[in-house]
């Protein structure tokens, strides 16, 4: 922290990929959807994983969409385009002089307080 403390390096941040609204198809749709730019699977996708995702997103019934998060799931985990390496668990700690609070999308950014 000295170097950072003495302006010699940029703030430290630390990014994960969570849903911002507490909706597991958002993740969902980001990560598999072809219609999502970041998708791991390309334009093409996995067959019948667009169609479950887009049911997911668009209905209220709490069964009809867990069942379809489920499939899609199960279907993009069938359809392994990378390998799990590495899941972090978040444990958050601060002295009393750091003013912190975790946030919902899980990014998280170390500045200085007196740089603001």
């Amino acid at each position: 922290m000295s170097l950072y403390n003495q302006h010699k390096i940029e703030p430290i941040c630390l990014e994960g990929w969570a849903a911002r609204s507490g909706d597991g198809s958002e993740n969902l749709f980001n990560t598999s959807h072809s219609g999502s730019p970041n998708s791991f699977y390309g334009e093409k996708g996995i067959p019948g994983v667009d169609e479950l995702i887009d049911l997911a997103g668009t209905n209220f019934d709490p069964k009809v969409r867990r069942e379809a998060i489920e499939k899609a799931e199960e279907l993009t985990h069938n359809y392994v385009a990378f390998a799990f390496n590495y899941v972090p668990v978040k444990v958050y700690g601060t002295r009393k002089n750091v003013k912190w609070a975790p946030r919902a999308d899980e990014s998280m950014c170390i500045t200085n307080e007196d740089d603001k």
